[in-house]
């Protein structure tokens, strides 16, 4: 005879995987938008740097070398913070992650159908998640858009 409680014990074992799939997601998920943001803003940084160097160095004195170097520091300024809205992105990619792996693991387990069900404290862990998940967001394209704004005032 086979148990009556098989299509339940499926769905808690494949919550189960889900919910762990999550915490492995949140730390890759982290770990891919540091590395991607960083780079681009993080590696802007330091080749101006490394061009402001070399422009006090060897030609402070040349005409028009303080308008370039107000121009060279304006811009780090914008890459500076399109890498800190990178890591702030990468940090809640983190935590939406989390919670989503919390909303999984609040569900309660039932031997009828739905096997698994909402709770109130799942419903909040998605809530939340939900709405860091759209912050995230918008801090990547911020970061995206501060690299793009920081190189146009490099140009312009």
């Amino acid at each position: 005879m086979t148990d009556p409680h098989e299509w339940a014990k499926r769905a808690f074992d494949s919550s189960d995987v889900r919910r762990e799939a999550q915490y492995q997601a949140a730390t890759e998920s982290a770990n891919v938008a540091l590395k991607a943001l960083l780079v681009l803003n993080g590696g802007a940084c330091l080749a101006l740097l490394a061009f402001l160097a070399n422009v006090i160095d060897k030609e402070a004195e040349a005409p028009g070398a303080s308008e370039l170097v107000k121009s060279i520091v304006g811009a780090l300024h914008w890459f500076a913070y399109g890498a800190a809205s990178a890591v702030l992105s990468s940090g809640l990619a983190y935590l939406v992650n989390r919670f989503y792996g919390e909303a999984l693991g609040s569900r309660t387990f039932h031997f009828d159908y739905p096997y698994v069900r909402q709770t109130s404290a799942s419903k909040r862990w998605e809530f939340v998640a939900n709405a860091l998940n759209w912050l995230a967001v918008a801090l990547f394209f911020l970061s995206m858009g501060l690299f793009l704004y920081a190189l146009r005032r490099l140009t312009a």
